[in-house]
Order: C-alpha cells, then structure tokens, then sequence
C-alpha cells in the first residue's frame, strides 16, 4: 500500500487520555489506600477500550488492511512493554503459571478456580487477557455486522451480560464472570456502543442532553449496590446488578466527557493517561522492589512519596523508551489506507 493512500495518524485525545488518566488514579488508589469501589477503575479502562478500539474499527472497516492493521498494531502497543514486565517479574519473584500462559493471554482461564490470591504481580495481568479476548472478537464483528445493527448488538451483549455472570458462577464458579470475558462484556461493549452513537450528529445531540443524568443515576445505583451489600468485586450482588450499573455510569461519563468539546481537561490527569499502562502493569511491583532492596515497607508518607516517585520515573521511562517508539514505528509501518477520523489508542 503506497503513502499516497495512507493519512497520518490523528493527534491523541486530550479527553481520552483524561478519562484513562481517571481510571488508573482509581486503580492505585484501591492498591494503595484501599478505596472501596476502586477496583471499578478497570472497567472504566473497558469502556474506554471499547469506545476508542470499537470507534478505529467502525472507521476502517471497508479497509483491505483491516485485520492485519488493527493486529499489528495492537501487537506493537500491548507487547513491548507486557514482555519487559514479564521479565522482570520472573527475575524477581518467579511465576505460578507457565511462561506460555502468558504469552497467549489465557491466564484468566487458569485463575478461575482459585480467583488472584497470591498470583503475585502478575495477577492483575487477567484483565490485559479480556482485552486480548475481546480484540479477538469485536474485529470480526464488527467487519460481519451491518454498521446500521452494530448498536444493537452491542446493546444485547450490554444487557446480555448479567445472565452470563449468572451461568459462569453456575459452571465455573464464584471468580468465573470477574476474570473472563463473557462477565466484563457490558463495559467494553458499552464502550462500543458510545463509539457507534458518538459518529451519529443526531445522537450526538441527545448525549450532551441526558448523558450526564444517566451516568449520574447509574452512578447512584451502584454505590447504592456497593453500600447495601459491600463492594466486593466478587458477589452474586455485584454481578447481577452493580457491574451493569457501573457500565452505565462510566458509559455516561464517556459520552459526557466526548460530548463536552470545549472543555480543556487537566493536564495532570492527561498525563496520568499517557502513562496508564506502564503504571497499572507496575504501581505494585515498584512499591515490592522498595520494600525489598530499600527496605521500605510501611505504607506512610515516605514510602509512598518513595513509590509515586519510582512508579513515575519508570513511566517516563518506558514511554520514551518503549512505547513510543513501538506506536510510531506501528503506525508508519501499518495503515489503514482510507481517509478515516478515529482516534488512536
């Protein structure tokens, strides 16, 4: 494919990186504080994935380069630095699953039994394995569907969803519908749903006027879930009700976020965003690695002015060295070859 065809990839969202930027916050603050519902900021990261990946795949979906573009590019992002973290985990602490578990992403089949307890710092790679699961799916759907029923099904995969934690507690058990694909479908198919809607001008016009109350209602009703019954991940409670209220509520905070156009978002949060992924793979090896080599192990002010400092010096790090580098090797060496407005994760 010639560079004649090819557009050059859009700027990165601001507003994307924002709401990233929001969920990874949230996903520390759980690891480190203990917030109560701050493990939600990983479907939060499910929604986004599925707003940005399901929108670059509605854009592109006559393009002869489909597949390959979309895949290898998802190789060049997710890889690099997974691969560097593996790595560094096996030297330091070992694993307790087979190398090539992780390397295929099934991990999260084999953590159905027992659920995350005492996976180490790999545990928290289950939800790299849904979206791995999840790139393997939406692509052919999205490609097979008619663009006009895309909302539709995603729409039944959203409602779907809670059925489905109900039947993997019934056939796999408790930890079944947090750790795979079928229980964590309404996030990021709800996510897709707001990429189809937000490429709709007409759509567009309702979200900037009922988005922000469902997602506020949505919102309300989950921490009602989460107060009434504890904000365990892992209940019955939550699965039948509280995941798909926070799908709902994050969905809403997406369209609201995409919808409100002049708003400049902080630049902390943004930068929070460019840096998720490095931080979320290693926001708590870091904090081990002090602990063990530096001797830093209580959980005061220090040790964590320590811990935000390495986990931020390795984030810059590995965005300059490594991720960077790889998205903009990926992008000049695959493209889409068609004039398409998306935005790039």
């Amino acid at each position: 494919m010639t560079d004649s065809l090819a557009v050059p990839a859009p700027a990165r969202s601001a507003v994307a990186d924002a709401v990233r930027g929001a969920a990874i916050l949230l996903v520390v603050a759980f690891h480190w504080f203990g917030l109560p519902f701050g493990w939600s900021g990983v479907d939060l990261f499910f929604v986004l994935s599925g707003y940005l990946i399901g929108g670059i795949l509605i854009d592109n979906r006559e393009s002869p380069a489909y597949f390959r573009t979309f895949y290898a590019r998802r190789l060049f992002r997710i890889v690099p630095l997974y691969a560097v973290f593996l790595a560094a985990t096996g030297l330091t602490a070992g694993r307790d699953l087979p190398l090539w578990r992780y390397l295929t992403f099934t991990q999260n089949f084999a953590w159905v039994d027992g659920g995350l307890a005492g996976r180490g710092f790999t545990g928290l790679t289950w939800s790299l394995a849904v979206e791995e699961q999840f790139y393997l799916v939406l692509p052919v759907l999205i490609r097979i569907v008619p663009p006009r029923a895309v909302p539709f099904v995603s729409a039944g995969c959203v409602a779907a969803a809670p059925a489905c934690r109900w039947a993997l507690v019934a056939a796999g058990g408790m930890y079944a519908p947090y750790l795979l694909l079928p229980g964590r479908m309404d996030s990021l198919f709800a996510g897709v749903l707001v990429a189809w809607l937000s490429r709709h001008p007409e759509a567009m016009d309702r979200l900037r006027r009922y988005a922000p109350g469902i997602g506020c209602i949505a919102f309300l009703a989950f921490l009602a879930t989460g107060l009434r019954f504890g904000f365990s991940p892992i209940s019955m409670q939550m699965y039948l009700f509280g995941y798909s209220f926070m799908a709902l509520a994050y969905a809403g905070a997406v369209m609201t976020a995409i919808a409100a156009r002049s708003v400049v978002p902080p630049r902390l949060m943004v930068a929070a965003g460019i840096a998720a992924y490095s931080v979320y793979l290693f926001h708590q090896f870091i904090p081990a690695v002090a602990g063990t080599i530096l001797g830093i192990t209580s959980d005061g002010a220090a040790a964590i002015a320590c811990w935000t400092v390495a986990t931020v010096a390795t984030a810059i790090a590995a965005w300059y060295l490594i991720e960077q580098p790889c998205i903009a090797f990926a992008r000049r060496r695959w493209r889409y070859g068609a004039a398409m407005a998306c935005l790039n994760r």
